[in-house]
C-alpha cells in the first residue's frame, strides 16, 4: 500500500509566506543588521583616537564597536536597536608621527555606566556626534 501526500496549493502558499517571514524578520536578539551609526568624537576641541563602544540599555550584553579613526570620524555598522550608553577607549597616540598627542580623556568616559552618554538608534543609517567635556 503506497500513500501519496498532495499538499494543498494553500498550503504550499502559507509555507512560502511562512519561510520569507522568517528570512526576512531574523531570529536576532535586537541587534545589528543595516544599522549603521557614524559621526565623530571631539574632546576640547581635539578629536578622540581609540574605540567606541555601543552597549543596548535592553540587553548590556549585546554591545558594538569600532575604532575611532585619526580625524576623530567613526563608523559602527551593526548597532543595537533601541537605547544604547557609549563609552571609549582611547589611545595615547596618533599613527601619524607628526600629528599632537590626542587629548587624555577623564575616566567617566571609559565605561558606558557613568559616561552619561545616551541616545536611541532607530535603525537605518544615522549621524551621531559626541562633543565630550572635561
Amino acid at each position: 500500500m503506497t500513500f501519496y501526500f498532495r499538499p494543498s496549493r494553500m498550503a504550499l502558499g502559507v509555507l512560502f509566506l511562512g519561510s520569507i517571514l522568517l528570512g526576512t524578520l531574523g531570529c536576532g536578539g535586537g541587534g545589528g543588521g543595516d544599522n549603521v551609526v557614524s559621526g565623530t568624537v571631539k574632546f576640547n576641541g581635539q578629536p578622540v583616537l581609540g574605540s567606541i563602544m555601543f552597549v543596548s540599555q535592553k540587553d548590556p550584553k549585546n554591545v558594538s564597536s569600532t575604532i575611532i579613526q585619526d580625524n576623530g570620524r567613526y563608523q559602527m555598522p551593526k548597532a543595537p536597536l533601541g537605547m544604547v550608553d557609549v563609552a571609549f577607549q582611547p589611545t595615547t597616540q596618533s599613527s601619524d608621527p607628526k600629528a599632537p598627542p590626542p587629548p587624555q580623556l577623564p575616566e567617566k568616559y571609559l565605561q558606558a555606566k557613568t559616561s552619561g552618554l545616551s541616545f536611541e538608534v532607530k535603525g537605518g543609517r544615522q549621524t551621531k556626534d559626541f562633543i565630550l567635556a572635561p
